[in-house]
């Protein structure tokens, strides 16, 4: 029976650290980090590395962020999808009469460009039709052309998802 449970555990374990949700700090250089970089005084659990872990749960000498007095700042980047403020003074290596806060970050994602964004070339005025700096990103699809009065081409990118 306990080399089912050890079994179990050390399974998973493995399939966790695989996929880089870890529970705990598994070196005081990490959890240092990440104390610091949080101002948390106990990590509960986090995914990825310091100093920009993609989740974590911790607790802070704070209140819930949007709270009011002593409310938890938000660091650029992350936003906040939890938080409980617990009634007990001091737990969770605070001060003595501190509040403490059990607080869940999410680290924002990088929008990324859209598969039809123009590049350099846009409304630009040219002799002959452009064939570079039609996108930004994504792969040219058609180049519309016009002329104005004076005959100069204006190309417009258009781009079609890959």
């Amino acid at each position: 029976m306990n080399k089912k449970i050890l079994l179990f555990f050390t399974l998973f374990l493995l399939i966790n650290l695989n996929l880089g949700i870890v529970s705990a700090c598994t070196s005081s250089t990490e959890c240092d980090c990440l104390k610091s970089t949080f101002g948390a005084t106990e990590i509960v659990s986090y995914e990825g590395s310091c100093p920009s872990p993609t989740k974590i749960t911790f607790w802070a000498m704070a209140t819930c962020p949007g709270s009011g007095y002593f409310a938890y700042n938000v660091p650029t980047g992350y936003t906040s999808v939890n938080c409980y403020t617990d009634s007990a003074l001091g737990t969770h290596g605070g001060c003595p009469n501190c509040l403490m806060s059990r607080i869940e970050l999410v680290k924002n994602s990088t929008p990324t460009p859209p598969s039809n964004a123009c590049g350099s070339a846009n409304n630009g005025t040219f002799q002959s039709v452009p064939t570079s700096g039609l996108c930004s990103s994504g792969t040219a699809s058609r180049v519309s052309v016009h002329e104005d009065e004076e005959a100069r081409r204006i190309g417009f990118c258009y781009s079609e998802p890959r």
